[in-house]
């Protein structure tokens, strides 16, 4: 039998750029093994074959609709032997209307990330931590790529959603679709860095609603008369959401008895890595779903508009800045959801060039991936002028990717406000009760119950709002929004089913 392979040993520097060498060709492989994955969204992706070429980057698709009856008793008795001699031989024949269909355009994307350069004599100097530091560099990389993927794919997504809903409670309750998007270019590239809102939303965004298990349960009829999804079905409806959402949502349905809401929060289902279920839905929280806030600053939108808030803040460190996490981003006020996701709403392409044009026009073999994978680069160039005795190198990642339409006419997106964040809060117990005494605290404080009363009720305006916030007439103040009451719990709380 042939000896085993020894282990790759660092002894100098030229060793530490060998290894880089050498693992680069399969260092996609390590990264996607590599700790626990920062995503949620490139497991369920499916991709598409790679992007057409000779395409000019843009390309289309033909979708066809689907056309329903209007009404279905379009029906004749058929007759024989009747005194009348009338029988029957050719039904009368209905025309279906023609079908739809929609041709959508889509096109590629890219970006490209470098590494800051690496002095391999410098980490070699420094190997009193030199396996750490190469770690380091691997998991900051493997990062990196997993969020802007997952943010490409998320966006990308409710970009082409054609059903994008927002509930609205304002005494005279609705939701509706069609009221918010991206903000689109003169192609119709989506930004999704700012949300345009209709003009009737202007004066409303203090009323969105909180996405609770009515809107959901609302957008599963819709989706099963859309063909999205089937309520009835015993499967799980796949619902991506942020965690703090998820995790109320039990705690203000009043449509369940109370002592039905107390849910294991660590129920884990293997079949989509649902972290919980709820009312037929398989929530799966993302971490890093988008969040915005309503800014009147933007010179382009006077009368407002939703700008994104980002997860991440740069906080100073002994030699540049690191990440941390950014308090706005819990404290923002609206995000999207994604109930009822379907993979086949949009199909993801790489892009791979062509090696030959012809005959005679061959290009040299493709060793370049586009899809995130980093490369060592360790020779002179514009980066690395002074690299004779190639001791410099640095990592580098393109990306070149597309988002291709498919089935957009079932995918499913809400705009929703946000659960208060969760908070500081002062217990109502005493520091001390003398034995065979005790007395209640001289605060207001709600009962020691262990099922306190829900943050939000169904009022007579048929939808949910916060706690203490008359529907019929509503209470406002200065800002349009409903003034919290001064007593704790629901106001006209109902009745337990």
């Amino acid at each position: 039998m042939p000896a085993a392979a020894a282990p790759f040993q660092l002894n100098c520097w030229q060793d530490i750029n060998n290894f880089f060498n050498r693992a680069q060709h399969k260092l996609h492989e390590d990264f996607g093994m590599m700790e626990r994955p920062l995503g949620t969204w490139g497991e369920w992706i499916e991709y598409d074959g790679t992007f057409p070429v000779g395409t000019g980057a843009s390309s289309r698709v033909t979708l066809m609709g689907t056309r329903r009856p209007r009404q279905t008793n379009q029906w004749d008795r058929m007759a024989g032997l009747q005194p009348d001699c009338a029988t029957s031989c050719t039904p009368r024949t209905q025309n279906i209307p023609d079908n739809a269909w929609d041709n959508r355009w889509y096109h590629l994307f890219e970006t490209s990330f470098r590494s800051p350069v690496y002095c391999m004599t410098e980490m070699w100097l420094d190997a009193l931590n030199l396996p750490r530091q190469i770690m380091n560099v691997e998991r900051n990389l493997k990062e990196w790529i997993d969020e802007i993927h997952d943010d490409f794919y998320s966006g990308a997504y409710i970009a082409n959603c054609n059903n994008k809903y927002v509930g609205i409670d304002n005494n005279t309750s609705f939701i509706r679709k069609g009221l918010w998007d991206f903000e689109r270019d003169a192609n119709g590239d989506p930004n999704i860095d700012r949300i345009i809102v209709d003009p009737s939303l202007f004066t409303q965004m203090n009323n969105v609603s909180l996405l609770t298990q009515d809107v959901l349960d609302y957008l599963d009829l819709v989706a099963y008369y859309n063909r999205s999804w089937d309520f009835m079905g015993s499967d799980l409806k796949p619902l991506i959401v942020d965690p703090i959402t998820s995790q109320k949502i039990p705690q203000q349905d009043n449509n369940r008895r109370k002592d039905n809401r107390v849910f294991d929060p660590a129920t884990l289902d293997p079949r989509l890595g649902y972290k919980r279920e709820y009312a037929g839905w398989g929530h799966k929280p993302d971490m890093f779903m988008l969040r915005y806030n309503w800014d009147y600053t933007n010179p382009n939108y006077p009368n407002g508009v939703l700008q994104r808030v980002y997860h991440w803040t740069d906080e100073p460190v002994t030699s540049g800045v690191t990440d941390d996490l950014n308090p706005d981003y819990l404290n923002a006020s609206f995000a999207i959801a994604v109930p009822a996701y379907r993979q086949d709403v949009v199909r993801f392409q790489n892009f791979t060039p062509p090696k030959s044009v012809g005959k005679d026009a061959k290009f040299e073999a493709l060793t370049y991936a586009y899809e995130g994978v980093w490369n060592w680069i360790n020779e002179s160039n514009n980066i690395t002028p002074a690299n004779e005795r190639k001791e410099l190198g640095y990592w580098l990642a393109d990306i070149r990717k597309a988002g291709k339409p498919d089935r957009y006419d079932l995918g499913f997106a809400v705009l929703y406000r946000l659960y208060d964040s969760v908070g500081v809060q002062r217990s109502c117990r005493p520091l001390s009760v003398t034995i065979g005494y005790s007395y209640y605290a001289d605060i207001p404080c709600p009962p020691f119950d262990h099922y306190p009363p829900p943050m939000a009720f169904r009022t007579l305006c048929g939808t949910f709002s916060k706690a203490g916030c008359a529907c019929a007439p509503c209470s406002q103040d200065s800002t349009n929004s409903c003034v919290q009451a001064a007593t704790y719990g629901p106001v006209d709380q109902p009745e337990p089913i």
